[in-house]
Protein backbone atom coordinates (compact mmCIF):
# COMPACT_ATOMS: atom_id res chain seq x y z
CA UNK A 1 0.00 0.00 0.00
CA UNK A 2 0.83 3.44 -0.60
CA UNK A 3 1.82 5.48 2.47
CA UNK A 4 -0.99 7.69 2.29
CA UNK A 5 -3.19 4.86 2.18
CA UNK A 6 -1.43 3.04 5.19
CA UNK A 7 -2.01 6.51 7.62
CA UNK A 8 -5.69 6.65 5.92
CA UNK A 9 -7.16 3.16 6.82
CA UNK A 10 -5.02 2.76 9.91
CA UNK A 11 -6.74 6.07 10.82
CA UNK A 12 -10.45 5.62 10.58
CA UNK A 13 -9.66 1.99 11.77
CA UNK A 14 -8.09 3.23 15.39
CA UNK A 15 -11.01 5.82 15.11
CA UNK A 16 -13.75 3.51 14.94
CA UNK A 17 -12.51 1.33 17.68
CA UNK A 18 -11.68 4.25 19.92
CA UNK A 19 -13.14 7.24 19.28
CA UNK A 20 -10.28 8.82 20.70
CA UNK A 21 -8.38 11.71 18.73
CA UNK A 22 -4.69 10.93 20.54
CA UNK A 23 -4.85 7.62 19.32
CA UNK A 24 -5.97 8.07 16.06
CA UNK A 25 -2.96 10.31 15.61
CA UNK A 26 -0.32 8.29 17.23
CA UNK A 27 -1.43 5.34 14.80
CA UNK A 28 -1.29 7.14 12.16
CA UNK A 29 2.27 7.89 13.14
CA UNK A 30 2.95 4.43 13.79
CA UNK A 31 1.78 3.16 10.26
CA UNK A 32 4.62 4.30 8.47
CA UNK A 33 6.91 3.11 11.07
CA UNK A 34 7.73 -0.72 9.17
CA UNK A 35 8.83 1.13 5.87
CA UNK A 36 10.92 3.94 7.81
CA UNK A 37 12.72 1.19 9.80
CA UNK A 38 13.62 -0.85 6.34
CA UNK A 39 14.49 2.05 4.30
CA UNK A 40 14.09 3.61 0.79
CA UNK A 41 15.26 1.27 -1.41
CA UNK A 42 19.04 1.82 -2.81
CA UNK A 43 18.86 3.01 -6.53
CA UNK A 44 22.27 1.16 -7.64
CA UNK A 45 21.25 -2.42 -8.54
CA UNK A 46 23.21 -4.75 -6.52
CA UNK A 47 22.02 -2.53 -3.81
CA UNK A 48 18.25 -2.88 -4.60
CA UNK A 49 18.32 -6.30 -5.47
CA UNK A 50 19.93 -7.28 -1.71
CA UNK A 51 17.31 -4.67 -0.30
CA UNK A 52 14.47 -6.46 -1.71
CA UNK A 53 15.51 -9.70 0.19
CA UNK A 54 15.37 -8.31 3.16
CA UNK A 55 11.94 -6.48 2.06
CA UNK A 56 9.57 -6.75 4.45
CA UNK A 57 10.81 -9.38 6.61
CA UNK A 58 12.59 -8.34 10.23
CA UNK A 59 10.76 -4.81 9.89
CA UNK A 60 6.98 -6.21 9.31
CA UNK A 61 7.82 -8.98 11.59
CA UNK A 62 4.72 -8.55 14.20
CA UNK A 63 5.78 -10.88 17.20
CA UNK A 64 8.41 -7.70 18.00
CA UNK A 65 5.46 -4.94 17.93
CA UNK A 66 3.45 -7.59 20.14
CA UNK A 67 6.54 -7.92 22.66
CA UNK A 68 6.85 -4.35 23.06
CA UNK A 69 3.08 -3.81 23.19
CA UNK A 70 3.43 -6.12 26.23
CA UNK A 71 6.38 -4.55 27.76
CA UNK A 72 4.58 -0.81 27.62
CA UNK A 73 1.53 -2.68 29.08
CA UNK A 74 3.21 -4.19 31.66
CA UNK A 75 5.66 -0.70 32.46
CA UNK A 76 1.87 1.22 32.65
CA UNK A 77 0.57 -1.21 35.21
CA UNK A 78 4.01 -1.92 37.25
CA UNK A 79 4.17 1.88 37.36
CA UNK A 80 0.63 3.21 37.72
CA UNK A 81 0.94 6.82 37.21
CA UNK A 82 -1.70 9.13 34.93
CA UNK A 83 0.83 10.94 33.01
CA UNK A 84 3.37 8.03 32.60
CA UNK A 85 0.21 5.70 31.65
CA UNK A 86 -1.15 8.39 28.85
CA UNK A 87 2.24 8.43 27.50
CA UNK A 88 2.90 4.39 27.12
CA UNK A 89 -1.07 4.43 26.07
CA UNK A 90 0.50 7.06 22.80
CA UNK A 91 3.78 4.54 22.18
CA UNK A 92 1.59 1.17 22.10
CA UNK A 93 -1.16 3.21 19.79
CA UNK A 94 1.86 4.03 17.49
CA UNK A 95 2.81 0.15 17.61
CA UNK A 96 -1.03 -0.53 17.13
CA UNK A 97 -0.55 1.71 13.99
CA UNK A 98 2.70 -0.71 12.81
CA UNK A 99 0.85 -3.79 13.07
CA UNK A 100 -1.99 -2.52 10.99
CA UNK A 101 0.42 -1.33 8.23
CA UNK A 102 1.64 -5.00 8.24
CA UNK A 103 -1.61 -6.25 8.30
CA UNK A 104 -2.30 -4.03 4.78
CA UNK A 105 0.61 -4.97 3.54
CA UNK A 106 -0.38 -8.69 4.20
CA UNK A 107 -3.85 -7.88 1.70
CA UNK A 108 -1.48 -6.67 -1.32
CA UNK A 109 1.77 -8.83 -1.00
CA UNK A 110 3.33 -10.77 1.42
CA UNK A 111 4.37 -10.93 5.14
CA UNK A 112 6.11 -13.12 7.83
CA UNK A 113 4.44 -14.20 10.70
CA UNK A 114 5.70 -16.81 12.25
CA UNK A 115 9.43 -16.53 10.97
CA UNK A 116 10.69 -13.19 9.87
CA UNK A 117 11.73 -14.66 6.36
CA UNK A 118 8.79 -17.07 6.24
CA UNK A 119 5.98 -15.07 4.49
CA UNK A 120 2.39 -15.36 4.12
CA UNK A 121 -0.72 -13.03 2.16
CA UNK A 122 -3.06 -12.86 -0.39
CA UNK A 123 -2.32 -10.31 -3.10
CA UNK A 124 -5.42 -8.40 -3.57
CA UNK A 125 -4.52 -5.61 -5.72
CA UNK A 126 -1.19 -4.14 -7.03
CA UNK A 127 -0.07 -1.00 -4.95
CA UNK A 128 -1.45 2.26 -6.48
CA UNK A 129 -3.83 0.41 -8.26
CA UNK A 130 -7.38 2.07 -8.34
CA UNK A 131 -8.39 -0.95 -6.44
CA UNK A 132 -6.02 -0.52 -3.67
CA UNK A 133 -8.23 3.49 -3.82
CA UNK A 134 -11.49 1.35 -3.83
CA UNK A 135 -10.30 -0.41 -0.84
CA UNK A 136 -9.17 1.98 1.34
CA UNK A 137 -12.72 3.94 0.28
CA UNK A 138 -14.19 0.63 1.64
CA UNK A 139 -12.29 0.78 5.28
CA UNK A 140 -13.14 4.27 5.71
CA UNK A 141 -16.95 3.62 4.95
CA UNK A 142 -16.95 0.36 7.10
CA UNK A 143 -15.50 2.20 9.92
CA UNK A 144 -17.74 5.26 9.78
CA UNK A 145 -20.83 2.74 9.53
CA UNK A 146 -19.48 1.34 13.13
CA UNK A 147 -19.00 4.09 14.54
CA UNK A 148 -22.03 5.72 13.30
CA UNK A 149 -24.57 3.25 12.40
CA UNK A 150 -26.35 3.24 15.94
CA UNK A 151 -27.40 6.95 15.03
CA UNK A 152 -29.81 5.36 12.31
CA UNK A 153 -31.87 3.02 14.93
CA UNK A 154 -35.22 3.83 15.35
CA UNK A 155 -35.12 4.40 18.91
CA UNK A 156 -32.53 6.85 18.64
CA UNK A 157 -34.93 9.87 18.47
CA UNK A 158 -33.23 13.21 19.01
CA UNK A 159 -36.41 15.46 18.91
CA UNK A 160 -36.82 13.74 22.95
CA UNK A 161 -35.57 17.25 24.59
CA UNK A 162 -35.82 17.63 28.35
CA UNK A 163 -38.13 17.57 30.06
CA UNK A 164 -41.15 15.00 29.53
CA UNK A 165 -43.56 14.49 31.93
CA UNK A 166 -45.60 11.01 32.34
CA UNK A 167 -48.20 9.86 35.01
CA UNK A 168 -48.04 5.99 34.94
CA UNK A 169 -50.87 4.08 36.30
CA UNK A 170 -49.25 4.12 40.17
CA UNK A 171 -50.49 7.67 40.42
CA UNK A 172 -46.94 9.06 41.03
CA UNK A 173 -45.83 11.36 38.26
CA UNK A 174 -42.07 10.44 36.55
CA UNK A 175 -40.19 13.30 34.63
CA UNK A 176 -38.25 11.98 31.62
CA UNK A 177 -35.25 13.14 30.52
CA UNK A 178 -33.18 13.26 27.46
CA UNK A 179 -29.20 14.01 27.06
CA UNK A 180 -26.84 14.19 24.78
CA UNK A 181 -23.36 13.81 25.68
CA UNK A 182 -20.15 14.84 25.00
CA UNK A 183 -16.59 13.37 23.83
CA UNK A 184 -18.03 9.54 24.55
CA UNK A 185 -18.68 6.77 22.31
CA UNK A 186 -22.55 6.89 23.98
CA UNK A 187 -24.72 9.57 21.60
CA UNK A 188 -27.38 9.75 23.97
CA UNK A 189 -28.79 9.05 27.65
CA UNK A 190 -32.44 8.62 28.32
CA UNK A 191 -33.53 7.96 31.58
CA UNK A 192 -36.51 8.85 34.27
CA UNK A 193 -36.37 10.29 37.70
CA UNK A 194 -40.04 9.73 40.38
CA UNK A 195 -41.25 11.96 42.83
CA UNK A 196 -39.17 10.29 45.53
CA UNK A 197 -35.80 10.83 43.46
CA UNK A 198 -35.18 7.06 42.29
CA UNK A 199 -34.00 6.26 38.72
CA UNK A 200 -36.10 4.35 35.84
CA UNK A 201 -35.51 3.45 32.62
CA UNK A 202 -31.98 4.38 32.05
CA UNK A 203 -31.03 3.49 28.06
CA UNK A 204 -27.93 4.53 26.78
CA UNK A 205 -28.13 4.99 22.56
CA UNK A 206 -24.29 4.04 21.47
CA UNK A 207 -21.13 2.81 23.30
CA UNK A 208 -20.15 -0.50 24.87
CA UNK A 209 -23.63 -2.27 24.90
CA UNK A 210 -22.18 -4.63 27.73
CA UNK A 211 -20.97 -1.84 30.43
CA UNK A 212 -23.67 0.40 29.97
CA UNK A 213 -26.52 -2.14 29.67
CA UNK A 214 -24.63 -3.26 33.12
CA UNK A 215 -24.98 0.42 34.10
CA UNK A 216 -28.90 0.74 33.48
CA UNK A 217 -29.51 -2.42 35.12
CA UNK A 218 -27.65 -1.56 38.37
CA UNK A 219 -29.12 1.88 38.84
CA UNK A 220 -33.03 1.12 38.41
CA UNK A 221 -34.56 2.37 41.06
CA UNK A 222 -31.52 3.35 42.96
CA UNK A 223 -31.38 6.95 44.57
CA UNK A 224 -30.49 9.34 41.42
CA UNK A 225 -28.08 11.60 43.33
CA UNK A 226 -26.54 9.11 44.76
CA UNK A 227 -25.95 7.65 41.85
CA UNK A 228 -24.09 10.67 40.14
CA UNK A 229 -22.15 11.07 43.08
CA UNK A 230 -20.92 7.32 42.50
CA UNK A 231 -20.41 7.55 38.94
CA UNK A 232 -18.93 11.23 38.48
CA UNK A 233 -15.40 11.50 37.48
CA UNK A 234 -15.04 8.19 36.23
CA UNK A 235 -12.63 8.69 32.56
CA UNK A 236 -12.43 6.30 30.06
CA UNK A 237 -8.99 6.40 28.28
CA UNK A 238 -7.54 9.54 27.54
CA UNK A 239 -10.49 11.64 27.11
CA UNK A 240 -11.51 13.05 30.73
CA UNK A 241 -14.37 11.90 30.83
CA UNK A 242 -16.74 8.64 30.10
CA UNK A 243 -20.18 7.58 29.52
CA UNK A 244 -20.80 6.89 33.26
CA UNK A 245 -19.56 10.28 34.06
CA UNK A 246 -21.33 11.96 31.18
CA UNK A 247 -24.41 10.04 33.27
CA UNK A 248 -23.88 11.80 36.40
CA UNK A 249 -23.76 14.83 34.24
CA UNK A 250 -27.17 14.48 33.18
CA UNK A 251 -28.29 13.41 36.49
CA UNK A 252 -27.16 17.15 37.97
CA UNK A 253 -29.05 19.01 35.55
CA UNK A 254 -32.20 16.89 35.88
CA UNK A 255 -31.79 17.63 39.44
CA UNK A 256 -30.59 21.35 39.15
CA UNK A 257 -34.30 21.69 36.99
Amino acid sequence: MKWINHQIATGFIVYAATDDALFVASSIMGAVIPDKVEGSPPRENKAYWNWRRNHRTWSHYPPIYFALIAALQFAKNYYPNPTLGIFLNVLTYVLIGALLHIAEDGICGKVPIFKPRKKYGVKLFKVGSWQEYFFVTLIICGCLLFRFGDVFVDEFDLREKLPRIDINLGGFTLKSYSYTPERVCSKQINFSIDDEGKLHDVKFFGGCPGNLVAISTLVEGQDAKKTADLLRGNPCGARGTSCADQFAKAIDEAIAG
